[in-house]
């Protein structure tokens, strides 16, 4: 996570860094958002770096418009791509760790979905039965 309120460039290269030197599987770079209630959200009102009005400013991008004022997000998003992978996007690569996952385990994906099947039908013979005994 990075633009975290009095965090520094070097502190945002200490993370890129330890990023590219720990080299995760699935990583990416999320940029902070205060959340009321969090210490950091009562920080940023306290020293009037917030920056959002409206509840869809939550959501928006920070590269168009900040979150917290003083945060050099135009830096976040250049530095940022030093450690996306850029052939694939972060949903491309779960998607491929969930089929790859799926092959290997798919003798237990095929039993768990008999077993729902079997569980559907008793439920439906049951259902049936008890509409005869009320007739």
């Amino acid at each position: 996570m990075l633009g975290i309120p009095t965090e520094t460039k070097e502190e945002m290269m200490d993370t890129i860094n330890m990023i590219k030197t720990i080299k995760p599987e699935i990583h990416g770079c999320s940029v902070y958002t205060p959340a009321p209630g969090s210490e950091l959200f009562d920080y940023c009102i306290k020293n009037n770096l917030f920056d959002i009005k409206t509840h869809y400013d939550y959501r928006r991008d920070v590269y168009t418009k900040s979150k917290i004022k003083g945060i050099d997000y135009k830096f976040i998003q250049k530095i940022s791509k030093q450690v996306i992978d850029h052939d694939l996007s972060l949903s491309q690569i779960l998607a491929k760790k969930v089929v790859d996952y799926s092959i290997r385990k798919n003798r237990f994906i095929l039993n768990v979905i008999k077993l729902l099947c079997r569980i559907k039908f008793l439920n439906n013979l049951a259902h049936k039965i008890v509409h005869k005994i009320n007739g």
